[in-house]
């Protein structure tokens, strides 16, 4: 008699980054996929700017408060 194989089910992981702008309040999301899950700091970078692709506002990033990471 046969075995029966298991069927696996395969999955991947996104990050997505939800986004504020403080001048005209609109928001914006930014999906990533990470290169690694171990040891990932799911933090941006402080010293880099982004743009507001609704007003183009230019400003470096803060995690809202409160939120945990």
């Amino acid at each position: 008699m046969a075995k029966l194989v298991q069927p696996e089910h395969e999955y991947t992981v996104e990050l997505i980054y939800h986004f504020t702008c403080k001048y005209c309040l609109e928001w914006w999301s930014y999906a990533h996929q990470p290169s690694q899950l171990e040891n990932f700091d799911l933090r941006l970078p402080r010293e880099e700017p982004f743009w507001c692709p609704h007003c183009g506002t230019q400003a470096n990033l803060i995690v809202k408060e409160g939120f945990p990471v």
